[in-house]
């Protein structure tokens, strides 16, 4: 795995606008595509 640059991780929440929240305030994920049902960090 020498090559390997980045992973996506998918998961499910009941509240997405809550897990965004967490991610993008607790942790400090930079928010890259928003696609409204999914958002990635």
């Amino acid at each position: 795995m020498d090559n390997l640059e980045g992973m996506i991780t998918f998961t499910y929440y009941d509240d997405l606008e809550k897990a965004a929240e967490f991610f993008g305030e607790v942790m400090g994920f930079e928010l890259v595509i928003d696609l409204d049902f999914a958002k990635v960090y």
